[in-house]
């Protein structure tokens, strides 16, 4: 199978290296409430009026008008939450309140929130334990490791050496003994583990609703359909069932709704969840980047054809693009669109269709388009006949869900209104909307 190199802008396409370090940790965030884990609509630059920004190297809180209202003296931030945020002091992380005073004496080594379940996991020398809100320690440091969030009230927890896995609640308490091999967080209502070499599924009771007979085993997509290896090495996609929708196939690739499935003759055909075929034609390369959206490869007598196609659900073809011209973006809203870059930019989705001048589209949110003119970046209105919104005049431009946007200029961060306004000015180092550091 031949590798390709492709630019994928996604949903964080800009200020990547903030965005990595922070939603890239350990174990914490997710959730609708955890700020820009999937949902660009819980993704606001001020969170409880303050934003976390840096200044000669030093953090503090800035509210919409622009003033500070926490003084610049912590080594790191994060958004405030339920009246409380992390913060950073010399090599430790604590808790301060919306006046700045810090709750925990010392701090942890790390701390980490679940803002949904209202809940954080510290971190020392000996391992991790439960933190409330306010700094109360729920449990000491006993887990050895930890492994996502919670999920279904469910956290998955190893204790002792590492050696064992189970569930415990965000109280503290085993639900599900630590007694598997591995453990993952809950999806779908049932938990990935492995038990004597092999990978089955249980409920929140800890009982297996699929044995765990499998080589191995991938968590359940959001279309709850899991990708398992069976003992004969070869895989399955199985529904929550444990039944079998596709078998004996070579290989398996994909979150659904599409899934790249290789026969056991190397063929490779598109599939749906369902475990029917989404298209009759076989290709040579399949690459599915996001729904219905894929790079494909295919041969027909004399000719080969490499293409980026937007299918529709019913796998008919909404818009083709060859790949040496091709990109794409995910918007917001999770709206695909399929950029050909051949002349000018022209944006493909399933109910707009528009072109804007530029070298690269940044980002789509619910009202922009941010696009590099390969100088600077400036921002069109998201319409058929888009209208430039925000001066081609910046580095880079992040809108936010509560219509704010985040702006860079000759190296400083500042906060504009979508209409261009500058509320927060250029003069801070860097920023960070999200719940950890």
């Amino acid at each position: 199978m031949n590798i390709k190199l492709i630019v994928r802008r996604l949903i964080f396409p800009i200020f990547g290296a903030l965005l990595l370090a922070s939603c890239g940790s350990d174990v914490f965030p997710s959730g609708d409430d955890a700020y820009c884990d999937e949902d660009w609509g819980t993704c606001y630059a001020f969170f409880e009026n303050k934003i976390a920004m840096e200044k000669d190297n030093k953090w503090g809180y800035v509210d919409q008008e622009g003033e500070a209202v926490i003084d610049f003296e912590f080594d790191d931030a994060a958004a405030f939450a339920h009246g409380v945020a992390i913060v950073k002091i010399g090599t430790k992380e604590n808790i301060i309140n919306s006046k700045g005073e810090t709750l925990i004496t010392g701090g942890y080594d790390r701390i980490m929130r679940d803002v949904d379940e209202a809940i954080m996991l510290y971190k020392t020398s000996a391992g991790y334990g439960l933190l409330s809100e306010s700094g109360d320690e729920i449990t000491e440091d006993i887990y050895f490791d930890v492994v996502g969030q919670f999920v279904d009230g469910l956290l998955a927890v190893s204790v002792g050496a590492g050696d064992t896995y189970g569930y415990v609640n965000p109280s503290g308490d085993v639900v599900i003994s630590t007694t598997y091999q591995e453990a993952y967080p809950f999806t779908s209502g049932l938990g990935l583990v492995k038990v004597g070499g092999r990978y089955g599924f249980v409920d929140q009771d800890g009982d297996f609703v699929i044995d765990a007979t499998y080589l191995d085993a991938w968590s359940f997509d959001a279309f709850d359909r899991a990708i398992v290896q069976n003992l004969d090495e070869t895989f399955s996609l199985i529904n929550k069932q444990g039944v079998a929708l596709i078998e004996e196939a070579a290989d398996i690739y994909g979150e659904g709704p599409l899934y790249e499935v290789e026969d056991q003759t190397g063929d490779l055909y598109l599939y749906r969840a369902d475990g029917t075929k989404f298209q009759p034609q076989m290709y040579t390369y399949i690459n599915v980047y996001n729904e219905y959206l894929a790079n494909v490869e295919w041969d027909e007598g004399l000719d080969s054809f490499d293409e980026t196609i937007l299918f529709n659900p019913d796998g008919t073809i909404n818009q083709s693009v060859p790949y040496a011209n091709s990109n794409y973006i995910v918007s917001g809203d999770k709206k695909t669109y399929l950029i050909d870059d051949s002349n000018q930019l022209q944006l493909y989705s399933y109910d707009l269709d528009f072109m804007v001048n530029g070298d690269g589209v940044h980002m789509i949110s619910d009202t922009l388009v941010v696009v590099e003119d390969g100088e600077k970046v400036g921002a069109y209105t998201l319409e058929a006949n888009p209208e430039i919104a925000i001066p081609f005049i910046y580095d880079n431009l992040l809108p936010m869900a509560d219509d704010y946007i985040f702006a860079e200029q000759d190296g400083f961060m500042g906060v504009l209104t979508n209409d261009g306004d500058i509320i927060v000015p250029f003069e801070y180092d860097m920023f960070n909307f999200l719940p950890n550091i």
